[in-house]
């Protein structure tokens, strides 16, 4: 077996939570910032946006061969 067969599994396992991860950042972007103060809504847009760069970061590793 490759080594690109045996990650694959793991891939998908560590996937899976990122993907909700990335969901919630959604939902909060569009259900709780709207009704933040501006500054509180900033930082919260920040920390999501620190989040999904480490998604992203996260993903790439994975996908790299």
């Amino acid at each position: 077996m490759d080594e690109n067969a045996e990650r694959l599994p793991l891939a998908h396992e560590i996937r899976q939570p990122l993907n909700i991860l990335r969901l919630v950042c959604t939902n909060l972007r569009g259900r709780l910032v709207p009704l933040l103060d501006p500054s509180e809504s900033e930082y919260l847009e920040h920390k999501l946006a620190r989040i999904e760069e480490q998604i992203t970061r996260i993903d790439e590793l994975l996908t790299e061969k």
